[in-house]
C-alpha cells in the first residue's frame, strides 16, 4: 500500500506526550490524533496547544479543546480543507490518499479495533480517525487514531466505509478535512516558540469571562442525581464530556507552558503548576463522582471545586502578566 506518512503499524512509537505516566493519557480524538502524526512528521507537538489555555464551560460540557485548521496552518505550513462528499468515502479517501494527502474522516468506532477495551463492537459513537493507507482489494486500512496508528480489514473495512449498505438506506455522509502536506514548514525551535507564544496570547485573551470552574461547579450539582440514576455508559459519557476534558486541557495546557517558557520564567513554570493541579484534581473527581453514581448517595465536591477554582484564578493572573 502506498503511505501518506512513512509509518509502520508495528514500529510505531508514541509521541512522549503520550507518555502513560501522564494524568491524563488521552484527551480527545481530534488534538490526540494530530499529537500522533505531527510526531511521525517529526513536527514538534507542543506548540500546537494554545487552545487548551481557553477552555471553558458551556451548557453541559466543557471545551472540546483542538487545534483549529488556521492554527496548524501558521504554525507547520499543512493546509486542511474541509472534503466535499459526493461519492462514496472509499472513494474518496482513495484518491486523497494517491494526491499524498492525509484524510480526517468522521467514523463509527464500532468497527475501529483499537477501541477494544470501549466501543469496538459495543456502542456506535462518533470519533475522528486520520486515514494513512488503503487498499481496497485487500480491505486493509491503515489509520491514526487517539494516541496510536493502527490497522484493520476485513469486516470492519466494510463497516467503516459501509460498503455492506444498501444504496436504498441512505445515511448522511459523514464530515470529513483533506490535510494537504506539500507545503510544511520545520521551523528553528526558536522561531517555532516565538510564533506559538503569540498565538498562546491570542487564545488566552479569547478565554471565556469569569471562573468557567463556577459554571461547572453548578451543572455538577444538577447532574449528580442523573448520574445516580442512570447507566454507566451515561456516566462514561458525561465524564468524556466534563472532567476528561478539563482535566486532559488544563494538562496540555501546563505542557504546552513548560515548553514556552524559558528558564528564567519561573511565574509561567509555577502557571503550569495550578494547571497540572486542576488536572490532578478532575482525575480525582472521576472516583468521587463513580463512587457516589454506584452508592447512590450524593456527597459535597465543594471543597475540590473551589480549589480547582482558585487554582485557575492564580494561572491566569501568572500567565496574563507574562503573555
Amino acid at each position: 500500500m502506498a503511505h501518506v506518512i512513512d509509518v509502520d503499524v508495528q514500529r510505531f512509537a508514541p509521541s512522549p506526550l503520550h507518555a502513560p505516566d501522564r494524568n491524563w493519557y488521552e484527551g480527545n480524538c481530534y488534538t490526540d490524533l494530530w499529537i500522533a502524526v505531527l510526531h511521525c512528521l517529526g513536527l514538534e507537538p507542543r506548540a500546537c496547544l494554545g487552545p487548551t489555555l481557553s477552555c471553558g464551560y458551556s451548557a453541559d460540557q466543557w471545551t472540546f479543546f483542538k487545534p483549529s485548521p488556521g492554527d496548524l496552518q501558521r504554525l507547520y505550513g499543512g493546509v486542511i480543507e474541509e472534503m466535499t462528499v459526493w461519492r462514496s468515502l472509499l472513494a474518496h479517501c482513495e484518491a486523497h490518499v494517491a494526491a499524498g494527502q492525509l484524510p480526517l474522516v468522521e467514523v463509527d468506532a464500532f468497527y475501529l479495533p483499537d477501541t477494544a477495551q470501549t466501543d469496538y463492537q459495543k456502542n456506535h459513537s462518533k470519533t475522528t480517525i486520520a486515514v494513512n493507507a488503503v487498499d481496497a482489494q485487500r480491505k486493509t486500512l491503515e489509520y491514526f487514531h487517539n494516541a496510536g496508528y493502527f490497522e484493520l480489514t476485513g469486516g470492519d473495512f466494510d463497516g467503516i466505509f459501509r460498503l455492506s449498505e444498501k444504496a436504498s438506506e441512505g445515511h448522511l455522509p459523514p464530515y470529513c478535512e483533506t490535510v494537504k502536506l506539500s507545503h510544511l514548514i520545520n521551523r528553528p525551535d526558536v522561531e517555532l516558540k516565538k510564533l506559538a507564544r503569540e498565538m498562546a496570547a491570542e487564545h488566552i485573551r479569547s478565554r471565556p469571562p469569569g471562573n468557567p470552574i463556577a459554571a461547572f461547579e453548578q451543572s455538577l450539582e444538577q447532574a449528580l442525581p442523573q448520574l445516580i440514576e442512570r447507566d454507566e455508559d451515561y456516566f462514561h459519557a458525561w465524564v468524556f464530556a466534563s472532567l476528561r476534558q478539563l482535566g486532559a486541557g488544563f494538562e496540555l495546557a501546563a505542557i504546552h507552558l513548560r515548553w514556552l517558557a524559558d528558564d528564567q520564567e519561573t511565574a509561567i513554570d509555577e502557571a503550569a503548576q495550578h494547571f497540572d493541579a486542576i488536572a490532578e484534581t478532575a482525575k480525582m473527581l472521576v472516583m468521587k463522582t463513580a463512587r457516589i453514581a454506584m452508592s447512590g448517595k450524593t456527597k459535597s465536591l465543594a471543597a475540590p471545586l473551589a480549589q480547582m477554582q482558585a487554582d485557575l484564578e492564580a494561572a491566569y493572573t501568572l500567565v496574563d502578566r507574562q503573555l
